[in-house]
């Protein structure tokens, strides 16, 4: 009797065994097997991810093309996955902006024609590689990370069918100074800096070419903001240097002599800026082909476009005419004539006596 019992726990403890171990190669099964092939299905929702892509700052409309690549992940199931997309493409034409100054459009990546073999994650980097006007739309570096989940069917007992599930993930992954964020496929650019000249030119016979002229930089921004000067200038008023930088509300100020023209860059589009020439005391000073000095306020303001500006100063110093010379020696002439008149006088007095 106790010999059946004992048999009789062997043997239901051997199905108990036999119950765990299929249980495990059913887990097995739902995570490891190849069998089967999937591809998305027609729903647009179900097999494409939508991106979207920002111009800010800019008051006008815009027409551009920027393209995208989708890299497969090295960490993906190896012979997985064909016919994964690798090019996307997002198309303004004349977008208008709206009120906030920003012009949006959308794209799509497709994923209907990709077939997947291998149950695992997939996942897919994008990243914006081209723009039709790279220097008016530049590009954003932001890349995100698409993930599409492939998984066994599994039928009302949990068994796999041998067909293979794949699901796209709604949120791409990306990583913003260090820290990872899941969200939207979002790319963005601002306006490109702007830039303005500034020229000298040095006119009239009593000129000195060799004479370098201070002009003060006075540039609306946040202190502190640093701006490249690139051309031959002074930075000292004798020593010339071919690059150097002017930092807002600094006393920085730059040099130039007859025939010199510099070139300031990393403006902001819509950047007030005054240019004033200091000193000059003995010439007159012409901005931008004005007939009228302007020594009593050499000073040009500015409010920065998206195509550069041109200023360019001219100072003359000529020798002064005979009008001026007449004026400035005309107190002597009376003082002499009159003394002339009064020897004729006296003389005149001395004979009549």
């Amino acid at each position: 009797m106790k010999k059946q019992k004992k048999v009789i726990a062997v043997m239901i403890l051997a199905i108990i065994i036999l119950g765990v171990m299929s249980n495990l190669c059913k887990v097995y099964a739902e995570t490891g097997t190849t069998a089967g092939t999937v591809t998305f299905s027609s729903n647009v929702a179900a097999n494409q991810i939508t991106m979207t892509r920002y111009v800010n700052d800019t008051a006008a409309n815009v027409t551009n093309t920027f393209g995208y690549t989708i890299t497969a992940d090295a960490s993906n199931p190896a012979n997985g996955v064909t016919n994964a997309p690798t090019t996307a493409s997002i198309v303004f034409n004349d977008v208008a902006p709206g009120n906030d100054n920003v012009a949006v459009q959308t794209g799509t990546i497709d994923f209907a024609g990709t077939t997947f073999t291998k149950v695992g994650d997939y996942r897919f980097t994008v990243a914006e590689t081209s723009s039709t006007d790279s220097t008016v739309y530049p590009l954003d570096s932001q890349t995100y990370t698409i993930v599409v989940q492939v998984k066994n069917e599994l039928d009302a007992n949990d068994v796999p069918t041998g067909n293979l599930i794949a699901t796209l993930v709604s949120q791409a992954e990306y990583t913003v100074s260090g820290t990872d964020h899941k969200g939207d496929i979002k790319f963005e650019s601002d306006e490109p800096p702007t830039s303005f000249t500034i020229s000298k030119s040095v006119t009239g016979d009593l000129a000195d070419k060799d004479e370098y002229f201070e002009f003060c930089l006075l540039i609306d921004g946040l202190t502190g903001a640093t701006y490249t000067v690139t051309g031959a200038h002074s930075t000292d008023g004798t020593n010339t240097v071919n690059s150097s930088t002017y930092t807002v509300d600094s006393t920085d100020t730059i040099y130039l002599k007859h025939g010199q023209t510099v070139t300031i860059s990393n403006v902001p589009e819509g950047t007030e800026y005054d240019i004033e020439e200091q000193g000059a005391v003995n010439y007159e000073t012409y901005i931008d082909g004005s007939s009228t000095d302007s020594k009593s306020a050499p000073t040009k303001k500015v409010t920065s476009a998206n195509t550069n500006d041109n200023t360019s100063f001219v100072n003359n110093y000529e020798q002064v005419t005979l009008t001026g010379v007449f004026i400035n020696v005309a107190p002597y002439i009376i003082v002499v004539a009159i003394a002339v008149l009064g020897i004729i006088f006296i003389r005149k007095t001395s004979r009549n006596d």
